[in-house]
């Protein structure tokens, strides 16, 4: 019986070690880990899982006038993620209670892409291509730090609370594309539309401290769109919550994308 329990508890503590094992990180002065290595180090645990969950609540607001922050349109989504690496199989299930709608998707290789809507599934559209692109797409989108990597950084800075470090990034993003846009009868010239888009965000990652992996992420972005004078303003506030790690049940979420590929059970 002793041999027993102690056999248990060697297992636990491989499970438990498994993840920040062997990790070492450079402090500045305030005994802190450097904001830079932090992400690296953090980026590597993230890439060493077998799998994962997100669950993502959306805001978004859009404004007339910034100043006076009076919304003239809102909405929100949440979102639940269970991501699998190898082979690439994700499930997403997004609900907008504002629209009273569900959709939900599954994205694997074996199986290609079925998207739940109206009542059914169906499957594809069969384009070349499109189920890697929509691989491609979502290993961005479940990549806790694709956001930061995104961005111009403007400042990072490392804090810790209880058992985790608080990294908080600020910076922006900048584009600008140029669209036809209207016929002028005066000049009967087509006018041309510069479209410029300039993001300001803050990124509140929370990290586990013994771990490296991110427990949430907290996204807070405001976007000014200038259609050639044209102002148009928005704020979206992201929460991501990090969990199941290394726990998502891969049978059942391929079985589930075999059943949604399938037409037999378009309705299930």
């Amino acid at each position: 019986m002793h041999k027993y329990i102690m056999f248990l508890a060697s297992i636990m503590l491989v499970v438990l070690s498994g993840c920040g094992k062997g990790i070492h990180l450079t402090n500045d002065e305030q005994g802190l880990p450097y904001a830079e290595e932090l992400v690296e180090k953090s980026s590597e645990q993230i890439e060493s899982l077998k799998s994962f969950s997100v669950e993502s609540k959306y805001v978004y607001k859009s404004f007339e006038n910034p100043n006076l922050k009076e919304a003239s349109g809102s909405s929100s989504t949440n979102t639940k993620i269970e991501y699998v690496k190898k082979p690439f199989s994700m499930y997403s299930q997004h609900e907008s209670p504002d629209l009273e709608r569900i959709v939900k998707e599954y994205v694997t290789e074996q199986y290609g892409v079925a998207t739940f809507r109206d009542g059914q599934w169906e499957v594809g559209p069969e384009l070349e291509g499109y189920t890697s692109g929509m691989i491609e797409n979502n290993k961005k989108y479940v990549d806790p730090y694709h956001d930061l990597k995104s961005l111009t950084t403007q400042g990072m800075q490392v804090e810790q609370k209880d058992g985790n470090y608080i990294l908080t990034v600020t910076g922006n993003q900048h584009e600008e594309s140029a669209h036809e846009g209207f016929y002028d009868a005066k000049t009967q010239k087509m006018i041309t539309l510069v479209v410029t888009t300039d993001h300001q965000s803050k990124l509140t990652y929370t990290i586990n401290k013994r771990t490296l992996l991110p427990v949430e992420l907290i996204k807070e972005t405001e976007t000014t769109l200038d259609y050639s004078g044209d102002k148009k303003y928005s704020e979206l506030k992201v929460v991501h919550t990090y969990q199941d790690f290394n726990d998502v049940n891969e049978k059942k979420l391929l079985e589930g994308a075999y059943k949604a590929s399938d037409p037999r059970f378009s309705e299930w």
